[in-house]
């Protein structure tokens, strides 16, 4: 039997999500495994950042500072690769 690891339990939890109804934090914490260390899953939240997979937000409400994540999917960076289209260009 295959055992879900931290990074699919958190995009299992988070399926769904957007940046119009993102998962904060504290959500996460009390959901995912209260057996996990608060370091391992924040190591492994920003690394899916990093890798794009998920979206982030911060900010402060009601004087308490919150942290938010969504799902984004794994979206190249706009400033990537160019793209092979060629487009012809006027000098004036």
């Amino acid at each position: 039997m295959h055992t879900p690891t931290l990074r699919e339990n958190i995009l299992k939890l988070l399926a769904g999500s957007s940046s119009q109804s993102p998962v904060t934090l504290a959500n996460l914490l009390t959901r995912v495994v209260p057996k996990v260390k608060l370091a391992e899953l924040t190591t492994t939240i920003d690394s899916m950042c990093h890798s794009r997979e998920l979206q982030t937000c911060s900010g402060v409400k009601s004087g308490k500072a919150y942290v938010c994540y969504w799902v984004s999917g794994n979206l190249p960076p706009a400033w990537g690769k160019q793209s092979k289209i060629k487009v012809a260009v006027k000098k004036t």
